[in-house]
């Protein structure tokens, strides 16, 4: 027995170390493989922060390694919801490396940023794939309504649109090259570098240099044909009628594949008629409305199936009294066209209660039966010609985008409220980047509490006397307790 008490003592420490041993080794395998193959939930209600399917998709396609330099202070209202999303992105691929520079504490790392990017001011979010790279201003994130600072209180967030504009320079920032958009002057038409709020495009080409695309200005009285390097010539909104050597550079350039986006107002004759028929279409000489009580505007909701308006479903694009744009053959269909026919598709019409009002200068619109063209009417078309889809034959279509208004994308209607949705659309479709992001913006969570004024009373009783008393209560209470 005294030599077994001895063995049975060893044999019982080395048993507990052991079991410790083993406890400390699942402990260790445990935090490994949770480093490597982490567990996330969001719980969140409105998945604030949570990536879309889009943005997942894009991430997983990375091919290179991307640093992502959130310059921003510490202090500026965005800051934790950029710190939250880029954490998800981070999550969400190896390929990404976040990193937070705050240009009031790290003033060493913050020289050498605004030295290597030249970076005029913080608050801005780098994306860096080595030879190419983006920078996003943190005010891109997130839209305000600045309505309550005319009475002295602070400005109200109304959305984040932080993953939208992240994801939309990460996809920019993986194409190669950037497609050459031109816009055509010398005939009074609307240009990107015009600032003004009614005439003016400026507003709409930021977005698009936001969106890849490299903007140029293109006068035919300087080169005897379209550029070589176009990929979508635009003519917005002429004020005076193409000669006829010009509308055949425009014409040629059409027969070798290319791409034209037209929007031009009613009551012109821009000299681009006969042309346009040759593709299909007839300009109308006319103003389409919906309703006599709102003659200027024509609000659109529902239209023609087409790539371009797959994603327009919910949303409202408003028309600035536009002309007509009639097919002139059938439309929306391919199986009984040749690849050498135009193929024509409605993308935005009237309703039924609208129609072509033929008087254009007519102050009060009113529908004139045997006359007006009743609805529904179509103010937007596109057009290509090439082989049909589903044809094994690699060739580039020529595709036209035909809109029977200017007014659409100027600064002042985009200052108003109007959105560049159709516009962009019909030029991706052009480029044939169809493949766009479709990242809606986060709505900030809010909880309402609706109160009477009864309710209200009681509420402020409760706060302002019962909860004050009850604390007095006790108190006394304590102080009788301890008396005793």
């Amino acid at each position: 027995m005294k030599l077994r008490l001895p063995f049975k003592r060893c044999l019982t420490g080395l048993t507990v170390w052991i079991a410790l041993g083993l406890a400390a080794l699942m402990v260790v395998m445990v935090n490994y493989i949770s480093s490597q193959h982490p567990l996330r939930f969001d719980v969140n209600r409105v998945r604030h922060y949570s990536l879309t399917a889009d943005t997942k998709g894009l991430l997983s396609h990375l091919s290179a390694d991307i640093r992502i330099i959130a310059f921003m202070s510490s202090e500026q209202e965005l800051y934790r919801d950029v710190q939250n999303l880029l954490r998800e992105y981070e999550y969400a691929s190896a390929r990404l490396r976040i990193e937070f520079v705050d240009p009031h504490r790290d003033m060493v790392r913050s020289k050498e940023l605004a030295l290597k990017y030249d970076l005029r001011e913080p608050n801005v979010i780098v994306l860096d794939a080595g030879v190419r790279r983006r920078i996003v201003p943190v005010a891109d994130l997130a839209d305000y309504d600045y309505t309550p600072t005319l009475s002295g209180r602070a400005k109200v967030l109304r959305q984040f649109c932080g993953e939208k504009a992240i994801s939309t320079a990460l996809q920019n920032l993986l194409q190669a090259r950037k497609s050459v958009i031109y816009f055509l002057a010398g005939h009074g038409e609307r240009q990107t570098d015009n600032f003004d709020p009614y005439a003016g495009y400026s507003i709409i080409a930021r977005i698009m240099e936001k969106n890849n695309l490299e903007v140029k200005s293109l006068s035919f009285s300087d080169t005897s044909a379209v550029p070589a390097d176009c990929d979508v010539l635009v003519i917005a909104g002429p004020t005076k009628r193409l000669t006829h050597p010009e509308v055949e550079m425009i014409q040629a350039y059409l027969n070798n594949h290319g791409r034209l986006f037209l929007l031009v107002d009613p009551g012109l004759d821009s000299g681009m008629e006969k042309m346009l028929e040759f593709w299909g279409v007839r300009l109308g000489s006319d103003r389409v409305v919906s309703s006599a009580t709102a003659p200027r505007q024509l609000l659109v909701t529902t239209y023609g199936e087409h790539p371009i308006t797959t994603r327009m479903e919910n949303i409202t694009t408003i028309f600035t009294m536009p002309r007509s744009v009639q097919p002139m053959v059938g439309t929306n269909g391919t199986a009984d066209k040749p690849a050498d026919k135009p193929r024509v598709s409605v993308l935005a019409s009237s309703g039924d209660q609208g129609w072509a009002e033929l008087s254009v200068n007519q102050t009060q619109p009113k529908f004139d039966p045997g006359v007006d063209q009743s609805g529904p009417v179509p103010v937007a078309v596109a057009i290509e010609k090439g082989p049909a889809p589903g044809m094994e034959v690699e060739l580039q279509t020529t595709r036209l985008v035909i809109i029977g208004d200017s007014v659409l994308v100027s600064n002042g209607a985009l200052l108003g409220g109007y959105n560049a949705d159709f516009f962009m659309n019909a030029l991706n479709w052009l480029l044939e980047r169809e493949q766009t992001l479709n990242i809606a913006p986060r709505e900030p969570a809010t909880i309402q509490v609706a109160l009477d004024r009864g309710q209200l009373r009681r509420l402020s009783a409760l706060v302002v006397v019962c909860l004050p008393g009850l604390v007095v209560l006790l108190g006394l209470v304590v102080w009788a307790h301890r008396r005793k």
